[in-house]
């Protein structure tokens, strides 16, 4: 029988501060690195790992499976060096990021967005 249990572990990027998150035991790695790449804060990472006292975790392993990894651990991101495919991953990550802007930013003025609005009338050619 699988039991999920769930518990907090400390993020620490290689720059800015330190935040917790909440998990699952029954998460992939991956699922975290996921949810890395979506926060405001990471999302600008995308060719990254995850340690865990020095030791590079499996993307693909269950948190459960994962010695030592328990209630208040913290996981290190260290940069990866890109390669052809990261470097494509990262572009179309970035312009998901551009195009996830909402029309309500843009006509709340909010996260840069804004419209373009005609102030000269069109005239007929």
């Amino acid at each position: 029988m699988l039991h999920d249990v769930g518990f907090t572990i400390t993020i620490k990027p290689p720059t800015g501060e330190s935040f917790e998150i909440q998990v699952s035991s029954l998460e992939l790695v991956q699922e975290i690195h996921q949810l890395l790449m979506d926060r405001e804060d990471t999302s600008h990472r995308t060719c990254f790992s995850l340690y865990l006292d020095d030791v590079k975790l499996d993307n693909f392993a269950e948190l459960k499976t994962i010695p030592g990894l328990k209630e208040g651990c913290v996981l290190h991101i260290k940069e990866n060096p890109y390669t052809v495919r990261e470097a494509r991953i990262h572009i179309r990550h970035v312009r998901d990021l551009l195009k996830s802007l909402d029309d309500v930013d843009a006509y709340s003025g909010t996260e840069l967005g804004y419209l373009y609005i005609r102030t000269t009338p069109l005239t007929a050619v």
